[in-house]
């Protein structure tokens, strides 16, 4: 009998960080909408909604990487909580002091008796892990992580529902506080810096890297190296006019007029509605002492922009 090989596994291509915070701004919304309709409206139908998104966002395994810890991991943000008044564990954190995402999940939330009398602890990330997989809240990556035994959890589910509600509402408010500090340290520059970064990681002639990095290192006033970055890019695609115009804004600010006005000249010439390119090149007409050109060019782009 023929043996048919298998084939052979394909190195999976690193997601882009701007998709990678689409999807997370895609779940970390429905888990806000899940909350409020589980634990606000009182709709029990989705506590296992609201496990399956926590699950996706903080639950890390052997089979999945949480989307909003490898996005703080990503942006190297340093996030910490603030352990609670909850009496301490023999060696663990006390209250007021400083604990990390994976601290917090890897905690205790209580001692439980099995119907069958044997006693066992659960800890909140086994409490996301358990309710995903028996309230049935899958999704594309879902995977059951081998060697944790869910299924002798149900008993603890069906006789002891309060003190599980409670925890998986209290973890809830946590992790959507976690996620809208995350958002609100995600700024522009960050955005540009870590998407360059990543894409030159991955691939050095990445033409979207050095977009970013050059715009990253622009917006920072280090307009020199952020030539460097543009150069590639004009090097080996030069039909982007927002590229063109980023380039004459560089020089602009380094007071190069004629490498601006070239830069700016062609950005127009390729988009004739580059409304910034034909402000900036009126603004080096005026450097230059031409006014009548900068006048010429301002009514211009009133007309035509």
């Amino acid at each position: 009998m023929a043996v048919i090989p298998k084939a052979p596994k394909r190195k999976r291509k690193p997601r882009e960080i701007r998709d990678l915070l689409a999807a997370f701004d895609k779940h970390f919304s429905l888990l806000e909408e899940y909350y409020d309709k589980a634990f606000v409206q009182g709709d029990k139908r989705y506590y296992g909604e609201v496990a399956g998104k926590l699950r996706l966002l903080v639950h890390e395994s052997r089979t999945n990487t949480p989307l909003l810890l490898k996005l703080i991991t990503t942006f190297r943000f340093d996030i910490h909580f603030i352990q609670g008044d909850c009496p301490p564990l023999e060696g663990g954190p006390k209250p007021g002091d400083k604990i990390t995402i994976e601290q917090y999940l890897n905690e205790s939330i209580g001692g439980y008796r099995l119907p069958n009398g044997e006693f066992m602890t659960l800890t909140r990330k086994e409490l996301i892990g358990f309710w995903s997989e028996q309230l049935g809240a899958a999704h594309e990556d879902w995977a059951i992580d081998e060697g944790f035994d869910y299924g002798r959890y149900l008993g603890v589910y069906v006789y002891n529902a309060q003190v599980f509600i409670y925890n998986l509402q209290r973890i809830s408010e946590r992790m959507i506080e976690l996620g809208k500090r995350f958002r609100a340290m995600v700024t522009d520059d960050r955005l540009y810096l870590v998407a360059g970064q990543r894409s030159l990681d991955n691939d050095p002639n990445s033409l979207s890297g050095h977009c970013d990095m050059g715009l990253y290192l622009a917006r920072q006033g280090k307009y020199r190296e952020a030539l460097v970055h543009f150069d590639e890019i004009v090097k080996r695609d030069g039909t982007k006019d927002s590229v063109h115009c980023s380039k004459g804004l560089s020089h602009y600010y380094l007071s190069e007029w004629p490498e601006a006005r070239t830069s700016l000249a062609k950005a127009i010439e390729i988009n004739p509605n580059a409304r910034n390119a034909r402000f900036f090149l009126a603004a080096v007409s005026a450097k230059q002492g031409n006014m009548e050109e900068c006048i010429g060019l301002l009514i211009e782009m009133r007309r035509t922009c």
